[in-house]
């Protein structure tokens, strides 16, 4: 058997000592780590994968994007980018010519019929009119598109 001195501290049996004597704490020597190198080309295949990852995230995120702008101008009436929704159209007229507080506060506003019953074009500039009932008088009432998006603005009854 090695002396004890030689023998590594872990695989050194424990020896008794009497209860009163003070036990020294064991002392260990660790070396300090080394610097493990990573070969040149694993860094650049780690960067790749990263590089690939966040440009599939940012993929998604613009997607997601599309899916969400798409579905909010459906909502202002425009159908396939090109064409107001006529019967979103005269409700909208209807409601603008009746509002008292950011409209016209005509009383009663009743038979709406825009652009003929035809989809209007959402480009900017079209212009198109509505034929209305304003407290029982047929008006004419001129529409305009204001932007590319869908946004109209609406004259007043004449």
């Amino acid at each position: 058997m090695p002396s004890p001195a030689a023998t590594p501290w872990y695989l050194q049996q424990p020896q008794r000592q009497p209860p009163s004597a003070h036990i020294p704490a064991p002392t260990r020597n660790i070396a300090a780590p080394q610097h493990v190198s990573t070969p040149p080309g694993k860094w650049r295949q780690r960067r790749g994968l990263i590089r690939r990852s966040l440009i599939g995230v940012g993929v998604i995120v613009v997607l997601v994007e599309a899916v969400v702008l798409l579905s909010g101008v459906s909502q202002l009436g425009v159908l396939g980018g090109t064409q107001l929704n006529v019967t979103k159209v005269q409700v909208g007229v209807q409601q603008i010519l009746a509002d008292p507080a950011s409209g016209y506060g005509a009383n009663a506003v009743t038979e709406v019929s825009c652009n003929d019953g035809r989809n209007p074009s959402a480009t900017k500039g079209t212009f198109f009119n509505c034929a209305v009932t304003v407290n029982g008088v047929k008006r004419q009432v001129a529409v305009l598109v204001s932007d590319d998006n869908g946004r109209y603005e609406v004259d007043r009854p004449r």
